[in-house]
């Protein structure tokens, strides 16, 4: 067993709890507005709540990952599980698209707003308990870089094809699809010209 697989299957149903993967032409990891509203409502805490604990728990597995010294894995397989920095990079964009979605939202209304109601105030309103908190202080363009930080790394280690062994068929075609989707989806809201074709220079290149 991969030492790290507890934690990618927790960190992703903690991800999937707040942004059910349902066909969308926006994203493959993130609900329609509508939808997310829906959802929201019947949640306890905040959408960040949730991906702040994946988060959470996707670093202590790699902690665990680092622990292991050199004989206690069998092979680069164990060594590296490209599902963890997947679940991890698609953590970070799902926060980048809600940073993204309130800034875009407060520059289409073009009014002064409370300090309490700012974007930019998110951080200390919500508040989680979690030693990734300061990312909401993060631009969307900035939580983009970390996320493709991950990304870079689960796709170095994917598998070309799916296995015989695997239960679930897999396509890396369409994981870098829906990757790509996801990034662009977020890019579209970016405020600076640059960021926005930063980003989509970035997915030609994985595509």
């Amino acid at each position: 067993d991969i030492p790290t697989a507890f934690h990618t299957l927790y960190g992703t149903a903690l991800l999937l709890y707040v942004t059910p993967l349902i066909p969308s032409t926006r994203s493959a990891f993130t609900s329609p507005a509508d939808l997310r509203s829906m959802a929201q409502k019947k949640m306890r805490y905040p959408p960040t709540y949730y991906w702040l604990a994946a988060l959470d728990v996707f670093a202590k597995g790699e902690t665990i990952r680092k622990r292991k010294s050199e004989s206690d894995l069998k092979d680069e397989k164990e060594k590296e599980d490209w599902r963890l920095p997947l679940g991890w990079g698609r953590t970070l964009v799902c926060i980048a698209d809600e940073k993204a979605s309130a800034e875009l939202r407060e520059r289409e209304r073009s009014l002064l707003q409370s300090q309490s109601e700012r974007p930019s105030n998110m951080a200390s309103s919500q508040a989680p308990a979690s030693r990734n908190a300061q990312l909401l202080r993060e631009s969307a363009h900035h939580l983009l870089v970390l996320a493709v930080d991950q990304f870079t790394r689960g796709m170095l280690y994917m598998p070309r094809r799916s296995s015989l062994s695997d239960l679930l068929p897999f396509s890396r075609t369409r994981t870098l699809i829906s990757i790509a989707d996801a990034v662009l989806d977020v890019a579209a809201k970016l405020s600076v010209p640059d960021d926005r074709a930063y980003w989509g220079r970035w997915v030609n290149g994985i595509l």
